[in-house]
């Protein structure tokens, strides 16, 4: 059974738009960062592409 999220804060993993979203960066720019090989909060699930937030919160920290 999959879980419902009542709130964007539950999430662990983002999706590529969201980051965007918390960001104001454009999604080719997201993209970048994330095929950059120092990027330690992308998580490959299949074919798809995720951020994993607490990773990505910490990046953010440090600052873009």
């Amino acid at each position: 059974m999959r879980k419902t999220y009542s709130n964007e804060n539950d999430k662990l993993l983002l999706t590529i738009k969201d980051a965007c979203q918390i960001t104001g960066l454009c999604y080719n720019t997201m993209r970048k960062v994330l095929n950059e090989p120092s990027c330690t909060f992308k998580k490959k699930i299949g074919n798809r592409v995720y951020i994993y937030k607490p990773k990505f919160e910490k990046w953010l920290e440090k600052g873009i």
